[in-house]
């Protein structure tokens, strides 16, 4: 059975909510299909294609915050999300693209925790 994006998702998602230091972070709902009129509006409103999936805004290892791209086991990064992540690092931000909720658990762990 294929586990999709979302249900990973939601599994870092609660990893996070239980975590004990209850860090600050975010989904950023970019994904899904729209009609024409709601797309055009969340692009007016400032919705950017290619923003990374979730934020950790708690300041590590000299990096602002994390960005983690999410992605099912197989699953492909756009180029918009490359270009995203590429200016995200730049501008002095954690990356990672995680195939996975267990990938991006452990990565957690080490940005969070220092593990």
């Amino acid at each position: 059975m294929k586990v999709s994006e979302r249900q990973h998702q939601i599994c870092v998602v609660d990893f996070l909510r239980m975590h004990p230091e209850k860090p600050l972070f975010y989904a950023i709902p970019n994904g899904g299909s729209r009609n024409k009129i709601e797309a055009a509006n969340l692009k007016k409103e400032g919705v950017v294609a290619g923003v990374s999936d979730l934020f950790i805004a708690e300041p590590r290892h000299g990096f602002h915050g994390f960005y983690i791209e999410m992605k099912a086991k197989g699953g492909r990064v756009t180029e918009k999300q490359r270009q995203f992540l590429k200016r995200a690092s730049k501008n002095g931000y954690e990356i990672a693209v995680c195939y996975g909720a267990d990938d991006a658990i452990d990565l957690i762990k080490e940005y969070l925790d220092g593990r």
